[in-house]
């Protein structure tokens, strides 16, 4: 499923804009519509000093990551499984000087995991 998954929409993440007046100060909120694939953050990063340089005004963009706890990473490689990762809301902001990152809580992010996967999405455009 992950392997599908890279490859609908040609393996590029899905990323609406959720508010262009983000908390009343003109700044622009990006969600990323995460199907249980993570952000490449470094992208995603990359992707904001582009989208900063068009908007001209701080970028932020909400997503879900995953992370693993060291002792879950030990139980699973003794049992020779996969660790189970925890999902958790961040937020990632480029002001045009520095990216910063803060956690969110799951009930700011939670609308953005898929509840059922399409695994033949193809872009709205090619359906018009």
């Amino acid at each position: 499923k992950k392997l599908m998954l890279q490859f609908t929409n040609f393996g590029k993440p899905t990323v609406v804009v959720a508010d262009g007046n983000y908390e009343n100060r003109n700044e622009l909120l990006l969600d990323h519509q995460y199907n249980g694939v993570m952000l490449d953050l470094a992208q995603a990063k990359n992707t904001l000093e582009r989208v900063f340089e068009l908007w001209g005004r701080p970028v932020n963009l909400r997503t879900i990551v995953k992370e693993f706890d060291d002792h879950d990473i030990e139980v699973a490689r003794r049992r020779d499984s996969e660790p189970e990762p925890t999902e958790r809301g961040r937020l990632v902001r480029f002001d045009g000087m520095e990216f910063t990152e803060e956690d969110l809580d799951w009930e700011e992010v939670e609308h953005l995991a898929a509840t059922e996967v399409d695994y033949d999405t193809k872009p709205e455009e090619w359906l018009a």
